[in-house]
C-alpha cells in the first residue's frame, strides 16, 4: 500500500491557528484536557493517489504536521470538535508538481448516480486504512465536493486523537468510468472548527440519489420537489445532550422569498434521529410538523420526546432531522392549500436550555 508522508519543510505548507474566542493556556497550548483551539490548515497541495484497489488513497501526517512546524497548539479529541471543513478539488488527471500543475476536474454523474466520487476519513495514527480501532469515527465521511469546500459535522460517536487524513477514492463505484474516477486529490484548505453560535447542517440523504434537499452556507436548505420521504437535513446536539429530556431545543428559521398566497404554506418534517441513516423515529405521531410562518419565526421541540421517541426505535439520541412536507394537503382550512416543493429555509440558529 503506498503512502504519502510528507516532508513539510521541503514543499512549505502554511499553517495558521486562531483561537475562536476560546482562551489557550501557554503552559497547555491547544489544551490536552479539552482546551481545544481551532485548527486551520492552508495545505494547497495535490495528493497523487495510489492505483490499486478499490478505494486508492493517500495520507496527510496531520500529527508531524504540528510537530514539525513548533505549531501553538496540539489536537485534542476529535469530540471537542464540531465539524471539519475540507476545501478540495477532485481531478480524473493531472500533471505537473503537487504545487504547480494542470488537471481534468471529475464530474458527477447524471441524477440517480452515485455521487460519493471520493470520501475521507481521521485516522488517530498514520498507515492502518482497514483497521477500525485506528478510526476516528465509524463511517467516513462521503461526498467529497468536485471542486469547493463542504462542512463535515463530527458525529456524537467520535473519538481519539487526530493523527491523520486519510483522502480515498471510490473506485469501487466509478473506477470505470474516466469522467469519475478521481486520480488527484488537491486539498486546499483544513479547518477544525470548535462549537460556536453558527449553525451547521448536514445532509443525510436524498431519494434515489437525487437532489431533492442541497445546502448553502452551511444553514440554508434548498428543498427542490421535495417531499416527506424525498430527503432530510440533521442538526447535531451532542454538545447539549446531557439532561437533554429536561431541556427544549429553539430552532430560529427564515423563509427566503415565500409565495404569499394564501393558497400556499410551508410545513416541515421533523424527526428524532441517532447516527446512522436509518436511526430514525418516521412514526407519523412521533414526529413534528411544523407550518412556517412565512415572515420568519420559530418552533420548539421538547428533549424529553426526542428522547424517548428514539428509543422507542432501539437507538440512541443524537440529532434531529428535518425534511419538508411538500405537496396538497387533504384537509379544509383552507380548502387543499398547496404545500410549498422548492424553496429556501434558512436556519438562523439553535438553542438548547
Amino acid at each position: 500500500m503506498k503512502k504519502i508522508i510528507f516532508i513539510l519543510l521541503a514543499i512549505s505548507f502554511v499553517f495558521i491557528i486562531g483561537t475562536c474566542n476560546t482562551p489557550v493556556d501557554p503552559n497547555n497550548p491547544g489544551g490536552g484536557d479539552g482546551n481545544a483551539v481551532e485548527l486551520f490548515f492552508n495545505v494547497d497541495y495535490v495528493f497523487d493517489l495510489e492505483t490499486e484497489g478499490s478505494y486508492p488513497g493517500a495520507e496527510f501526517d496531520l500529527a508531524k504536521a504540528l510537530i514539525d512546524y513548533e505549531i501553538n497548539g496540539v489536537f485534542v479529541d476529535i469530540s471537542k470538535y464540531q465539524a471539519i471543513e475540507l476545501d478540495v478539488e477532485l481531478y480524473t488527471s493531472y500533471e505537473g508538481t503537487p504545487t504547480n500543475g494542470t488537471g481534468i476536474l471529475a464530474e458527477l454523474p447524471a441524477s440517480g448516480g452515485d455521487l460519493n466520487l471520493a470520501q475521507f476519513r481521521i485516522l488517530k495514527n498514520i498507515s492502518g486504512w482497514n483497521v477500525s480501532d485506528n478510526f476516528c469515527h465509524p463511517d467516513a465521511f462521503y461526498e467529497l465536493p468536485v471542486s469547493g469546500n463542504k462542512t463535515f459535522v463530527i458525529p456524537s460517536n467520535a473519538s481519539g486523537i487526530p493523527g491523520a487524513l486519510l483522502l480515498q477514492a471510490n473506485w469501487a463505484a466509478h473506477g470505470t468510468n474516466e469522467k469519475q474516477k478521481v486520480t488527484h486529490i488537491k486539498v486546499n484548505t483544513i479547518k477544525f472548527l470548535l462549537p460556536g453560535d453558527s449553525v451547521i447542517l448536514t445532509v443525510v440523504y436524498n431519494k434515489d440519489q437525487g437532489n431533492f434537499v442541497d445546502l448553502q452556507d452551511n444553514n440554508k436548505i434548498v428543498f427542490t420537489n421535495a417531499r416527506n420521504d424525498s430527503g432530510a437535513v440533521s442538526y447535531n446536539l451532542k454538545d447539549y445532550l446531557d439532561n437533554i429530556e429536561n431541556k427544549t431545543v429553539t430552532v430560529s428559521y427564515t423563509i427566503e422569498n415565500p409565495n404569499e398566497s394564501n393558497t400556499v404554506e410551508y410545513q416541515l418534517v421533523i424527526q428524532a434521529a441517532g447516527d446512522g441513516e436509518n436511526a430514525v423515529n418516521t412514526d407519523g405521531n412521533a414526529q413534528w410538523y411544523p407550518v412556517l410562518n412565512k415572515a420568519g419565526g420559530t418552533f420548539s421541540l421538547e428533549g424529553n420526546l426526542l428522547d424517548q421517541r428514539i428509543k422507542a426505535k432501539g437507538f440512541t439520541l443524537s440529532n434531529f432531522r428535518i425534511a419538508n412536507n411538500g405537496g396538497t394537503r387533504q384537509d379544509d382550512n383552507p380548502v387543499n392549500p398547496q404545500r410549498e416543493l422548492s424553496y429556501v429555509l434558512i436556519i438562523n440558529s439553535v438553542t438548547v436550555n
